[in-house]
């Protein structure tokens, strides 16, 4: 039986879909594991992994998205085998958190500002965005390919689709 989480969301930032690649080890280890970054966030990323660490490891992680790598320790939050694991960052150089910050601001650009107190971004409502970014995603999940991703945005409107 699958767990559902009921109560409130707990966490400080939000995350922002993202490809890229990622090792991960234990500390003090020399081994590290390799996994696909699926989304990230000022706290944390998850990690797409067949065989995670166990929830409560502490970690050393370099994170890669296109030209940029970010490096840093964390601690797995969530584990799930067959699927990936969450690492909430516990420590980063200030460079590395710069260059953090630099990527969730390029990633948060289809996103805008709502209303709350704090200024934290809030995602577009538009439903085609929305539907478009859920397309994205399935597609870099490999839930869908290209060319159902095509189909399903020029059926609905969703609006044009990357790489056409």
């Amino acid at each position: 039986m699958t767990e559902v989480w009921a109560g409130e969301e707990r966490r400080k930032h939000i995350r922002y879909p993202c490809a890229g690649e990622a090792l991960v080890g234990q500390c003090g280890s020399d081994v590290s594991l390799e996994g696909q970054l699926s989304d990230i966030s000022l706290g944390g990323c998850y990690l797409d992994m067949m065989n995670p660490l166990p929830a409560e490891t502490e970690v050393e992680l370099t994170v890669r998205v296109g030209p940029r790598q970010i490096r840093g320790r964390g601690r797995v939050r969530a584990s799930r085998q067959g699927f990936g694991m969450g690492i909430a960052f516990t420590e980063m150089s200030p460079g590395d958190f710069a260059t953090l910050k630099d990527l969730i601001q390029g990633l948060g650009a289809s996103y805008i500002r709502g209303p709350t107190e704090n200024a934290e971004q809030q995602p577009v409502s538009d439903s085609s965005s929305a539907l478009e970014a859920l397309l994205q995603l399935l597609e870099r999940k490999g839930v869908i390919d290209h060319e159902e991703h095509t189909a399903i945005s020029k059926k609905s409107g969703a609006g044009p689709v990357s790489g056409e």
